[in-house]
């Protein structure tokens, strides 16, 4: 064989070259074989990395033979290039030559390097040559490198074994695959039984996988997950001890993939694991068609469930889904099913069109092609506004006069409508005639409010003495259907008097005033009242529900007045009167006629003629009153007893009574705090609350996001992703809370006021939309500017509120708590249960008994949870309207129930234990413990907010004064550091958390009912002081109401005392938005003085005890006397004159509180028997006496 040698070969002298051949050839074979086995070690890890992909990697499996083959073949063509290349080389062959042999000393080298010339070599040349040559006589070179190239030729054999071994494993498990997965093998996916085998599973829903084995049962098994996208995921899975059987739980499954279980060298079938979607409610928009009379423009609302407009309106309401659908229903409460109609091909948008008379409720049923139904069908609320008539008021004067025939009587009046006045004026009727109307509104004038006025010259009407002229305010607005309606106030009257008139002081009787209080008075003031009746009832017309039924009333009446009438008449002498009563009976006859027509003919024709008739025969009775009066001095009459009781005050108040004042004052009673109106209003402003504080917790989030997204990883920018996708839920839920609100503004009285807070909150939820929309599209810093925006509109929107609670749904709420305390006890005893038969000394073979005894109990839990739920719903529902704080507190509830599935938990534990994986279930315990335990403290809460008791309101100023007494210490040197040292030597933190821990539902409706002889007397006063403040007022019961008809509406109420929770609810959620993020500044010097001022001044119109009410005004008065110098001078107050003028007295009245909570909450509690707050002159001197006894210790 030629080998290549290297190009100054031919330069070396003959007889050298060849003493070195065989050494050359064999150096040169060692370089072949050292490279050689370098190719093959790279190749070798190439080999075992494809191995190791076709091991984690099933489907690179078929490739793996290839691959590793093509390795070595290139591998081959490698060496193969390498050994023609490489050359002998007999300098390096020298070098080796003399290391073998020493003595050389570099001879060979140097005559190696001798170069031929054209004369041959010189002397010395030649010399070394020939010496070099002479050791080759006794050295033996061609034996260099022997051992070395026999070394490398092993080594290289076992390389080739190596690879051939790497090729056949490739081989081998490309073949075994096709084994398992043909046919012919049956065996390996018949032993073994996989449940639930190919199956269909909601997404996000948990999944249990199990595999039973038949006969010899492997030591571990693994389930693998091929998903649809290639990623291969391994679970270990675990084995039950008394079973053939290995078991893993998918928490949550989200997309569809193939699974199959593995074994040691076998593996069973593949099982298609597919996940759907159950059919859901993307959005839902409402398009509202107003009528035009209402001069709405029409409104598209974006995504909502909760729609409310006028009736008339057309509602065209789209609903957009989660996927293409079979069909989609609207579902009353009736039970009754309107049937959606899609609007696309896709079958993806669904539409309907309602023209709305009344308020509707639905729910969202949808379902999809495979007959699969919505879990939890959406509520779909529509709240028609009744078209309200308008709203009329009398403003002078406001009740009978009596008028003589030459005075110009004077009428003011005020209109306002919800939508528009159409027309509006004062009607004036004199005797028995028809009303004249006269409109006041202009031709230009087009609002919803007007005030107007009108000038009657009684001279120019030509009335005459003992003729009743009568006068009532009209409006004209629209209806439904476009056509105008006209609305009437009540009736005044006024008796056109003789130019004189004489009064007598007659005979005491009984401290009655005079006039009517024989039989024809009570005639005169029951005629009175048929004739307002009947024009009402003119006003309702046949509509009314009742009104045959009242037209009957007023039949029976009028016949009974008449019969008494022709008694009366029996007795008459005078002519004049005579004359009187007989046109009187006349009238009345007339009366009596046509409401037998109308209850005959059913029809309202002959109301208006029987109006007239009811008016003549009041004129007539009262044309038979005598002119000359005998009159006595009277007690105040809480009402007018009908025209002449206000008639000529003047004249009577000139009148010198000899008999002394009566001064015995009659029993009267308090009016109502608020009306419903103003509940309505105080639950409308306790939901902007709520959303207030909810909108708040979204914005701090997003100013945390926009913060961490400028320096984030890859890694922690998807887990903001994934918390901005929480706020965009959660933005969309107080959204939803943003519609309720909207619903129940509807409900307010239209006025200029709740007109602009309907537009102030319409703007409001268009940015909290543009919220939801920004974080969508992934813009915080957009989302941050919207949640700005609109927090600062509720606070614009709040006031001054108080909560109130009612019993209503106490029984319920007491029923579901003592549920949910039953559902943690039975959870205590079930994890107890398992624990003893986890820790039996002796394991029975079969412990089927037990495993289906503890998972029955599974079952009962998850049961009564489910139950629990559903009522928890039904109250939540129920309360929206009458209880916001529980509806919004058992809403908090449920949505934290949904989000820890403990009725998912426990159905995976009912099926583990049934399997026989204790240990698994076992380990569920703690997570569902605290679950139940949190849902009865929650429960509980909620109950208690609802069910009330004695301390309510002491526990109110007891978390005030927390708040309070901590943010005044924060005026301190040291900030948050002295508030936390000063509260450790005071001892008050713990004293109140103490007191709050003692506390419980049990306990406190013990107490109800038990007062202290202080509290007592002071609550006494606050009643004096509200009557007092009532009859401050000005107004008495039964003013504005003539002849003591009550005409509603018009009923002016005063709020004083007791109204301290609603200042402290709000200035809570006041404050929740003032609150400096960048630092805190003290109440004194810092921005929130006013608001935290208030507090102080709410807390202090709670306490009872005078001395306690005395010390929070000091208090207070100082607090806004070093503010004031604070701002004049700027110079901050001394630490030392707040903590001693202002947080003492503070501290004082937090512990008369804590003392009167722990006293009303603890019975059984020994406590001190003097509670009174330290008298100010022994202020200093008590507390360097604690201070003494502090430095002792």
């Amino acid at each position: 064989m030629n080998y290549p040698t290297d190009k100054n070969t031919h330069y070396i002298d003959p007889r050298i070259r060849k003493e070195l051949t065989a050494a050359a050839k064999r150096l040169r074979d060692i370089k072949v074989y050292r490279g050689n086995l370098r190719r093959w070690l790279i190749a070798s890890g190439i080999a075992i990395l494809i191995l190791g992909f076709s091991t984690f990697w099933p489907d690179f499996s078929s490739f793996a033979f290839p691959a590793v083959a093509f390795v070595i073949l290139v591998t081959l063509y490698k060496n193969f290039v390498a050994k023609i290349h490489i050359p002998m080389d007999f300098g390096d062959t020298a070098v080796q030559v003399e290391k073998e042999f020493p003595n050389l000393e570099n001879m060979l080298s140097t005559a190696i390097e001798q170069k031929r010339t054209s004369q041959g070599f010189n002397f010395l040349q030649e010399k070394v040559i020939s010496q070099a040559l002479h050791f080759s006589f006794f050295q033996y070179w061609e034996d260099t490198g022997k051992k070395d190239l026999a070394k490398l030729k092993l080594i290289h054999f076992g390389a080739l074994m190596w690879i051939a071994a790497l090729s056949a494993l490739s081989w081998f498990s490309k073949s075994e695959e096709s084994w398992i997965d043909a046919p012919s093998m049956p065996v390996l996916t018949s032993s073994v039984k996989v449940t639930p085998g190919n199956t269909e599973v909601e997404r996000g829903s948990a999944l249990v996988i199990a595999a039973r084995f038949k006969g010899d049962v492997p030591r571990t098994a693994s389930l693998i997950l091929q998903k649809d996208d290639g990623d291969r995921v391994i679970y270990a899975m675990a084995q039950s001890l008394s079973d053939p059987v290995f078991a893993y739980t998918l928490p949550s499954v989200e997309e569809s993939s193939h699974y199959y279980i593995e074994f040691p060298r076998k593996e069973t079938a593949r099982y298609r694991l597919e996940v759907y979607d159950l059919p859901a409610l993307a959005q839902a928009d409402a398009f509202l068609d107003y009528p035009e009379y209402t001069g709405i423009r029409d409104r598209l609302t974006e995504d909502t469930r909760r729609v409310s407009a006028v009736e008339g309106t057309i509602l065209n309401y789209q609903f957009l889904v989660n996927k293409p659908l079979a069909t989609a229903e609207l579902e009353d409460t009736e039970g009754v099913r309107i049937q959606l109609s899609p609007t696309n091909p896709e079958k993806t948008k669904f539409a309907t069109e309602i023209n709305l008379a009344e308020s509707l409720r639905f729910h969202l049923h949808l379902t999809d092609e495979q007959d699969r139904k919505n879990a939890y069908p959406p509520d779909i609320r529509i709240e028609v506004r009744e078209n309200k008539r308008p709203e009329l008021t009398l403003n002078f004067p406001r009740d009978d006069q009596a008028v003589s025939p030459i005075e110009e009587l004077i009428l003011e009046a005020k209109a306002n409508d919800d939508f528009g006045l159409v027309d509006y004026g004062i009607a004036l009727s004199i005797g028995a005639n028809n009303p004249e109307y006269v409109s006041l509104k202009s031709q230009e004038e087009d609002s919803i409010e007007a005030s107007f006025d009108k000038l009657y010259a009684l001279e120019k009407e030509a009335v005459e003495v003992d003729q009743l002229v009568t006068w009532f305010v009209w409006a004209d607005d629209f209806v439904a259907d476009g056509q105008s309606r006209r609305t009437s106030s009540d009736l005044y009257y006024a008796k056109v008097r003789p130019l004189e008139e004489i009064y007598r002081e007659g005979e005491a009787a009984g401290g009655q005033s005079m006039g009517g209080r024989g039989p024809e008075g009570e005639i005169l003031n029951q005629q009175r009242q048929i004739a307002i009746v009947t024009f009402k009832l003119k006003q309702r017309g046949i509509e009314a529900p009742s009104f045959l039924e009242d037209t009957e009333v007023l039949h029976e009446i009028q016949q009974i007045i008449w019969l008494q009438l022709e008694q009366i008449k029996m007795e008459l002498h005078e002519g004049k009167i005579l004359t009187a009563a007989n046109q009187a009976g006349e009238f009345m006859g007339k009366a009596i006629e046509h409401f037998s027509e109308i209850l005959a003919e059913e029809s309202e024709e002959p109301v208006g003629p029987a109006w007239l008739a009811a008016q003549g025969a009041y004129q007539s009775l009262l044309r038979m009153r005598p002119r000359e009066m005998n009159v006595t001095q009277g007690r105040h009459q809480a009402g007018g007893g009908g025209g002449g009781q206000n008639r000529n005050q003047r004249q009577l108040n000139q009148l010198e009574f000899s008999e002394e004042e009566n001064r015995y004052e009659t029993e009267s009673q308090a009016q109502a705090l608020t009306t419903p109106q103003e509940r309505e209003q105080l639950e409308v402003l306790s939901k902007l609350n709520q959303l207030a504080r909810r909108q708040q917790q979204v914005n701090e989030r997003l100013h945390e996001m926009q913060t961490a997204l400028a320096a984030v990883e890859d890694e922690e920018e998807r887990e903001i992703r994934r918390e901005l996708k929480r706020l965009e839920e959660e933005q969309r839920r107080i959204l939803t809370q943003m519609d309720e609100l909207r619903q129940r503004m509807e409900n307010l009285p239209s006025n200029r006021e709740t007109r602009e807070a309907r537009e102030q909150m319409e703007e409001t939820r268009e940015d909290m939309r543009n919220i939801s929309e920004s974080l969508q599209d992934g813009e915080v810093s957009k989302a941050l500017a919207s949640g700005s925006r609109t927090q600062e509109n509720l606070e614009n929107l709040r006031e001054e509120f108080r909560q109130n609670t009612s019993s209503q749904f106490a029984e319920g709420m007491e029923q579901v708590r003592d549920v949910a305390r039953e559902l943690a006890q039975n959870q205590r005893e079930l994890s107890k249960q398992l624990d003893e038969v986890e820790n039996e000394q002796a394991p029975r073979l079969d412990d089927s008994g037990d495993r289906e005894e503890i998972a029955d109990r599974f079952r009962q839990q998850r049961e009564g949870l489910e139950n629990l739920m559903n009522d928890l719903r039904q109250i939540t529902e129920d309360s929206e309207s009458g209880e916001p704080t529980l509806h919004r507190k058992l809403y908090n509830v449920i949505r934290s129930q949904n989000q820890n599935e403990a009725g998912e938990q426990l159905k995976i534990g009912e099926e583990l234990v049934l399997r026989g994986f204790l240990n698994q279930a076992q380990e569920m315990q703690p997570e569902l413990q605290e679950a139940f335990n949190d849902l009865e403290r929650q429960i509980s809460k909620a109950a208690e907010s609802i069910m009330g008791d004695a301390t309510t309101e002491l526990r109110f100023a007891q978390e005030e004064l927390d708040e309070l007494i901590d943010q005044l210490e924060q005026e301190g040197p040291e900030g948050s550091e002295m508030a936390k040292a000063n509260a450790g030597q005071s001892g008050q933190s713990e004293s109140r958390e103490q007191s709050q821990g003692q506390r419980s539902p049990d306990q406190q409706s013990s107490q109800e009912g038990q007062q202290d002889g202080e509290l007592t007397q002071s609550q006494g006063q606050q009643g004096g002081q509200k009557e007092s403040q009532l009859a401050k007022s000005g107004q008495q019961p039964g003013q504005n109401n003539p002849g003591g008809q009550n005409r509603g509406g018009n009923i002016q109420t005063t709020i004083s005392g007791g109204g301290g929770n609603q200042l402290l609810d709000l200035e809570n959620f006041i404050r929740s938005f003032s609150e400096n993020t960048g630092g805190w500044d003290g109440p004194i010097t810092g921005r929130d003085f006013r608001d935290w001022n208030e507090r102080l001044r709410t807390v202090e119109g709670l306490m009872e005890l005078p001395e306690a009410r005395e010390r929070m005004q000091q208090a207070r008065e100082r607090a806004e006397r070093m503010r004031a110098e604070f701002k004049r001078h700027g110079n901050p107050p001394q630490w030392e004159d707040i903590d001693t003028l202002i947080l003492s007295p503070i501290q004082e009245v937090h512990s008369w509180v804590q003392q009167e909570l722990l006293r009303k909450d603890r019975s059984d509690v020994l406590q001190p028997v003097d509670r009174d707050p330290v008298p100010p002159k022994f202020t200093e001197s008590v507390k360097r006496y604690y201070e003494a006894l502090g430095g002792d210790s």
